[in-house]
């Protein structure tokens, strides 16, 4: 029997049974879960980063109150929504 490695991320480890699992299957179980972490990673770096960039620009709005500033905050937060949502 072999597992396929889909592209959905959301696989459920519960769903795969193997019995007797070859070494083969074993590798490719953990490259999909390596693969995983570090798309989970990334999301949390990114995230944290987005949210210090927020922060900045919500402290420079509450002392300006400056129409511009509002608008670079509104496009920031909407185009890193997109990115999250995987809207285009």
């Amino acid at each position: 029997m072999t597992i396929s490695i889909l592209p959905n991320p959301e696989i459920n480890i519960d769903d795969i049974q193997i019995e007797n699992p070859t070494e083969y299957q074993h590798i490719e179980l953990c490259k999909h879960f390596k693969e995983t972490l570090e798309k989970k990673e990334y999301k949390i770096e990114r995230l944290s980063k987005t949210s210090a960039v927020i922060y900045g620009l919500l402290t420079l709005l509450s002392r300006d109150q400056d129409p511009v500033i509002f608008q670079q905050l509104y496009s920031y937060v909407e185009q890193e929504m997109e990115w999250l949502m995987g809207l285009d």
